[in-house]
C-alpha cells in the first residue's frame, strides 16, 4: 500500500498543533475526493478517501492549527508532464499533473471542465485546510507545498488499497495517471529516484530477469501517451501468458460488454463477457490486448491508421473480437491479415 500521512513538530497539546500541519505525499494515485470519484461515468471508482484523512487528523484530537497546512511531495521529483507530449493530452484531460502528493490526479477543477493545479502539493493542502475548517477545526495560516523538516511526529494517517487492486484499477479503466505515479514509485522503491527514468529502468530489468523480451520495449513514459514509445505483439502477449489468466494482471482487465473501457463495447457481439483485454488509443494507433475465454492470449495493435481513427479502430476491434470468439476453431490467416 501507498501511504499519505500528516505530520507536525508535536503532537495536539490541548488541541493545538503549534506550527504548520504537514502532510507528505506517499505517491498514491488514487488519493481522491468523493465528489471527483462521484464525477466517473464507470463506477464505483476505487479511492482513498481523502475525507478520512481530515476526520482521523479530528480524531487525533486536532482543533486548531497555527502555521496552516503545507503539501510535500518530496517522495518524487516534480516533473508534472513529459515535455513531448502533446498539449491536447493536458488540456483534454487525459492526464494530469504528475505528483507524489496529486488529489484527485492533480486537478484543481474537474466540473465541468478539467484544469490541471499549478502546485499539486499545495492544492492538496488547500482542500486539507477545507475539509478540516468544515469539521470545526480552526487554522491560521495559509495553504502552501514545500519539504517537511525532520523530525517530526504523526497526528494521521491513510492507506492507499493494495497495489494489486491499484494495478487493477489502472488496466480498467486505461488510467495514465496511475501508470506514471507507479512507475515513479517503482523508481523510488528499487532505483533509489522517484523519477520516470529510473522507473523504467527497473521496468526493463524486471522483464529481462522474468525472460521477456525486453528489447521490444521502448519508452519515455508510463503510460504510452508518447508518440516515441514503441512496444510489440509479442511483449504483451509474453506478458499476459507468463502472469497468466487469472492472475494479478489478467483478472484486472476490462471485461467486453460489463467494465472499465470496454464496458460499453461489444454489446450483443460474440465477444461480449469472453473478452478481457486493456485498450489502447492515440490518434492513428490502436490496442488490445488479453484473454478470449479460459485459454487464448492475443495482441493487436495497428499504427497508421486514418485520423479521426476512433470508429475504425473500434471496426478493426470488434471484426477481431468475432474471430477470436469462434477459438479453438481456426479461420483462414487472410481474415486474420491487415
Amino acid at each position: 500500500t501507498l501511504q499519505s500521512v500528516v505530520r507536525a513538530r508535536s503532537a495536539p497539546a490541548g488541541g493545538v498543533v503549534d506550527g504548520p500541519l504537514w502532510i507528505v505525499g506517499g505517491g498514491d494515485p488514487l488519493l481522491a475526493t468523493k465528489p471527483y470519484a462521484d464525477s466517473f461515468v464507470n463506477q464505483p471508482q476505487l479511492r482513498t478517501p481523502f475525507e478520512d484523512l481530515a476526520d482521523k487528523v479530528v480524531a487525533a484530537g486536532v482543533r486548531e492549527v497555527r502555521g496552516g497546512v503545507v503539501g510535500d511531495e518530496t517522495r518524487y521529483d516534480s516533473l508534472r508532464f513529459l515535455p513531448t507530449w502533446k498539449r491536447s493530452y493536458v488540456t483534454g484531460g487525459f492526464v494530469g499533473p504528475e505528483s507524489a502528493l496529486a488529489l484527485n490526479d492533480g486537478w484543481a477543477q474537474f466540473t465541468p471542465r478539467k484544469v490541471a493545479a499549478d502546485d499539486p502539493p499545495a492544492h492538496a493542502a488547500t482542500v486539507l485546510t477545507d475539509l478540516l475548517r468544515e469539521r470545526g477545526v480552526v487554522i491560521t495560516g495559509a495553504p502552501s507545498s514545500g519539504r517537511a523538516p525532520s523530525p517530526l511526529v504523526t497526528v494521521a494517517s491513510v492507506r492507499s488499497p493494495p497495489i494489486e487492486e491499484i494495478v487493477g484499477a489502472m488496466l480498467r479503466e486505461s488510467d495514465n495517471n496511475t501508470a506514471e505515479l507507479l512507475v515513479k514509485e517503482m523508481g523510488r522503491r528499487f532505483a533509489d529516484a522517484g523519477t520516470t527514468a529510473a522507473g523504467l529502468g527497473v521496468v526493463r530489468r524486471s522483464l529481462a530477469a522474468a525472460k521477456l523480451p525486453a528489447t521490444e520495449l521502448e519508452t519515455v513514459d508510463g503510460s504510452g501517451l508518447d508518440r516515441s514509445d514503441r512496444a510489440s505483439c509479442n511483449l504483451f502477449a509474453a506478458i499476459l501468458d507468463t502472469s497468466g489468466r487469472d492472475g494479478q494482471i489478467g483478472t484486472g482487465l476490462a471485461i467486453a460488454g460489463e467494465t472499465g473501457t470496454l464496458a460499453d463495447r461489444f454489446e450483443g457481439h460474440p465477444a461480449e463477457g469472453k473478452l478481457r483485454a486493456k485498450t489502447g488509443f492515440l490518434d492513428g494507433v490502436v490496442g488490445l490486448s488479453g484473454w478470449m475465454g479460459e485459454d487464448l492470449v492475443f495482441s493487436f495493435l495497428a499504427n497508421g491508421l486514418p485520423v479521426p481513427s476512433e470508429r475504425p479502430a473500434e471496426a478493426a476491434q470488434e471484426r477481431l473480437g468475432a474471430i477470436l470468439a469462434t477459438y479453438p476453431e481456426a479461420p483462414p490467416p487472410a481474415q486474420l491479415s491487415p
